[in-house]
């Protein structure tokens, strides 16, 4: 009968056989950390996540010179679905994996890193000897650049429980809370924002109907849906920041991947078995927000903006069962929430039932809309929001009787029982950070006089501009009154601008009125002043005001406006 502590051993010493000749060369070793929680039917683990290694990256803003250097003492390991065996692994990151090619300002401004990242491995020759360096088993998926800031500030979106740094990562992919755990379980920084390398989400030669899940896992190696396979080149990414404060920008940079002890034992090194997409992450890989409608106004409840998630998640809506080409559970986009502190008084449920796209690469991902309401009564002002995009793959899927049901394990000292570093992933999801304003919604009422100040003599005109007034949103109308009471309007013309002639001495307020696409509007007025004329017509003066047609009936007489407007006779 094998007892839970042969089990155990027994299981660790499998994983050791297929990772203990790992390091690349005495001066290049690699950390390559392997989670297992499930066995496929011939007993190979799969499902797994690791870590190429931790770098610290330094940048000198004002020269855009700068480095990346493997950190030589961190306990920073990425876990993702994973059992964490690095306990047992004590080499150091590799130093020739990741490359920083360039830094330079684009045109907005940002700070850009282009980083290279390569696979440790070269590729496996076959017709050698099989060895710790000379294999095919070692090829990896899902390849992440996480950046974890130096920044002690950071933003929190209490609606939906998490926190990030205050660090603007502009074209990062997504953001994940599995590394908090492992890292610093009592960080007040939930959230680290991450890169995707080798994306490139074709199908290549993968083939569920070959054993090895793949055509050739040598010549030519794996390709398709987030492959790094061994012997690849460097894969540059940019990495945009927007310009840090300081002179010194750095920050720590993770590679992780998704990867499994694909070989039963070394003898099966140059046949391995790998299962798409369940080498791939249960989460969703990219997250971008897009805002398609921002009607936000400034302490008005009511008011809303449209925002379109598009998600890519190579896993949604895939068969369930127990294909290379399949997923053990169900692992689709089951819920989105939406949260702007400042603006949303609580999290924003997007209805997941109806989306666009199959959201299996970026060329077509889902796209879900949602509208959101100012009901926390907003200014104006910039806001960040979060989005979280929830799978319906649930924790403690892991079935193994050693792993208890738990999803992840984190680093303990090598004297100490893993086991005891056993903890549970809350959920599987992928977020992502983005910008929102509320801009003022009063209109810039302005008039403009031709003469100015609008004082006249009976019968000379005044020109009337509203040209220069603007509005949040579009402005669709422009009407004028020009005896406004400052209580009722009267529109007596419209148009951007209008001509009035008047012959009625006096003072009087003329009135611009303003409405924009949505239906608000504002008045403005100024003061216009007629004086008396000193040729009166026979006793009579004319109020006469351009551009319509009317007609009116005075002392029995009836004038007809002649292709001018609202003529009136007084005695």
């Amino acid at each position: 009968m094998i007892t839970m502590q042969k089990l155990l051993s027994i299981l660790f010493l499998l994983i050791l056989s297929a990772l203990i000749g790992c390091s690349s060369s005495e001066n290049s070793p690699v950390t390559l950390l392997v989670g297992v929680s499930e066995k496929v039917s011939k007993g190979n683990p799969v499902e797994g996540y690791g870590s190429l290694g931790v770098f610290d990256v330094f940048v000198n803003t004002k020269t855009l010179e700068g480095e990346i250097v493997p950190a030589r003492s961190s306990t920073s390991t990425d876990t993702l679905e994973i059992v964490d065996i690095s306990n047992f692994l004590s080499m150091a990151p590799c130093t020739d994996c990741v490359k920083l090619k360039s830094i330079e300002l684009d045109l907005e401004g940002n700070l850009v890193l282009e980083i290279g990242v390569k696979h440790p491995f070269a590729a496996g020759d076959p017709l050698k000897p099989v060895s710790g360096r000379n294999r095919a088993d070692l090829h990896v998926f899902n390849v992440e650049g996480t950046v974890f800031s130096q920044s002690g500030s950071f933003l929190v979106f209490s609606g939906i429980g998490q926190s990030v740094a205050d660090l603007d990562f502009v074209n990062a992919d997504g953001y994940s809370a599995y590394m908090k755990n492992p890292i610093n379980p009592f960080s007040l920084i939930s959230l680290k924002p991450y890169k995707l390398h080798f994306d490139d989400y074709g199908t290549g030669n993968f083939s569920s109907s070959n054993p090895m899940g793949f055509a050739s896992v040598t010549d030519p190696p794996p390709s398709g849906n987030l492959v790094m396979a061994m012997g690849s080149d460097y894969d540059f990414q940019q990495y945009k920041f927007r310009f840090p404060a300081g002179e010194l920008f750095e920050f720590t940079l993770s590679i992780g991947c998704t990867y499994a002890v694909s070989a039963e034992s070394k003898s099966l090194r140059f046949a391995p078995e790998y299962r798409m997409p369940q080498h791939n992450k249960k989460a969703a890989s990219e997250i971008e927000v897009e805002i398609v409608d921002n009607q936000l106004s400034a302490g008005d409840s009511g008011s809303f903006a449209d925002i379109e998630v598009h998600v890519v998640d190579i896993n949604h809506g895939v068969n369930v069962g127990s294909g290379l080409d399949e997923m053990k559970y169900d692992s689709s986009v089951s819920e989105i929430q939406i949260d702007i502190p400042g603006i949303t008084v609580t999290p924003v449920e997007i209805d997941v039932s109806s989306s666009t796209g199959s959201g299996h690469d970026e060329i077509d991902p889902l796209v879900f809309l949602g509208t959101v309401y100012n009901t926390s009564m907003g200014g104006v002002g910039m806001y960040k929001g979060l989005v979280k995009v929830l799978d319906s793959y649930l924790p403690g899927s892991n079935i193994l009787p050693l792993l208890n049901g738990k999803d992840a394990i984190a680093r303990v000292d090598p004297v100490v029982d893993p086991l005891t570093g056993l903890y549970s992933i809350a959920e599987f999801a992928t977020y992502q950070v983005f910008d929102i304003m509320i801009l003022d919604n009063d209109f810039d009422c302005i008039i403009e006089t031709t003469p100015n100040p609008p004082t006249v003599i009976q019968g000379e005109t005044i020109t009337f501009d509203g040209s220069l007034s603007v509005g949040f949103n579009p402005i669709v109308s422009y009407e004028w009154d020009f005896d406004y009471d400052g209580i009722t309007f009267d529109v007596d013309d419209s148009g951007t601008v209008v001509v009035y002639r008047t012959c009625v001495t006096g003072s009087r307020d003329a009135a611009l009125r303003l409405t924009d696409n949505i239906l608000n509007s504002t008045i403005c007025s100024v003061e216009v002043t007629v004086n008396a004329d000193a040729s009166p017509i026979g006793g009579w003066v004319a109020d006469i005001r351009a551009g319509g047609t009317s007609s009116s009936i005075q002392n029995g007489v009836n004038t007809k406006n002649m292709g001018m407007r609202n003529i009136a006779i007084y005695g």
